[in-house]
């Protein structure tokens, strides 16, 4: 594939090297800010596909960019038995509530808890376990949202994109993202629909993958974490900071995960 003119989302610098080619995808650098990301990337609607339909898509393809004209859809098992994880829910709601009870010190004591990207809604589950937040989650995958409903039916879940919340502006007070940032089609434009919807003085909290921890330093293009086009951008807490201080969040933590080579970073709409 062609490398295409895309300014970078961090600093708006129209500058890349190649890096490597992998999947039959191009990875990029920004000159400027160091910012990794694929080049080019799929469209809206491919990736709206995608994430949305049901299907397995085959993405690579050996001529040009537009994915929509090889698709090779492999239909996918719905069965809740089929996505039921072998842990089974508890195991994963109450490491999620740890999760939460670590991140306690930074978050707002009561309001209102949106969980974008909640699949399964393990977390949402796991907010409303701790009972002082009025909590809801949103995905884009349907059979995800159904799973969810079968192990508690009256939780508040919806459909939607993450990019086109169906929330008025300053509806939350806590929003949390984990590991959908790096699959969005623009994640400044992300960012600031979130920045939207949370009230002043609401905290977000995003985790992603960190390009810059030491195994994906090491590893190079063979970490696992670079997955085009399943994985579009690659951050480091340097070019997650300034892409949310681009939105008018002020950040204030960061957790970097050794084990997991994951960053989370805390941001307030001050």
């Amino acid at each position: 594939m062609p490398l295409l003119n895309i300014p970078c989302r961090v600093c708006d610098r129209d500058s890349a090297d190649f890096l490597f080619k992998k999947s039959g995808w191009n990875i990029v650098r920004c000159r400027n800010c160091g910012f990794i990301y694929v080049n080019p990337i799929p469209d809206r609607y491919d990736l709206y596909k995608y994430y949305s339909s049901g299907i397995k898509i085959n993405w690579r393809k050996e001529n040009g960019h537009k994915l929509i004209e090889n698709f090779q859809p492999e239909k996918v098992k719905t069965d809740f038995d089929q996505m039921r994880p072998s842990k089974g829910p508890r195991g994963r709601i109450w490491v999620r509530k740890q999760r939460l009870v670590r991140w306690n010190r930074y978050l707002p004591q009561e309001g209102r808890f949106l969980d974008v990207g909640c699949a399964e809604g393990y977390l949402v589950m796991a907010a409303k376990k701790i009972g002082k937040w009025s909590c809801f989650g949103i995905d884009i995958q349907m059979n995800r949202l159904r799973y969810a409903h079968s192990y508690d039916p009256i939780l508040p879940l919806c459909i939607g994109a993450d990019d086109q919340l169906c929330f008025k502006d300053e509806t939350f007070d806590i929003i949390t993202m984990t590991h959908l940032l790096e699959h969005t089609f623009d994640p400044l434009n992300t960012l600031m629909e979130l920045s939207r919807i949370l009230r002043r003085k609401g905290v977000l909290v995003v985790t992603v993958p960190n390009v810059a921890h030491p195994l994906a330093r090491l590893r190079g293009e063979q970490w696992r974490r670079i997955n085009p086009p399943v994985h579009l951008w690659y951050f480091s807490p340097q070019t997650l900071t300034k892409l949310m201080e681009k939105t008018g969040l002020k950040v204030i933590h960061k957790e970097i995960s050794l084990l997991r080579c994951n960053l989370t970073v805390f941001a307030k709409k001050d």
